[in-house]
């Protein structure tokens, strides 16, 4: 993150898949990083799954609606 200049940020998209074993002390560094300095805007959604969905039964090149919320 330290190595992006300000006209590359626009340009950077940051997906982060962290498994449920991993400890929230964990979890939270890594999104320290990712939010680091005030020129980054990235936003953090944390996917949920529900009744109303299996994100295993979709196929690699299916559409899927994800649930969640932005911290």
């Amino acid at each position: 993150m330290d190595r992006i200049s300000k006209e590359e940020e626009s340009k950077v998209k940051i997906i982060l898949f962290i498994d449920r074993n991993v400890p929230e002390k964990k979890e939270d560094s890594i999104k320290r990083i990712i939010r680091k300095g005030n020129h980054y805007k990235h936003k953090i959604f944390r996917i949920y799954t529900n009744k109303t969905v299996d994100y295993k039964k979709y196929r690699w090149n299916d559409t899927i609606r994800w649930y969640g919320i932005y911290e």
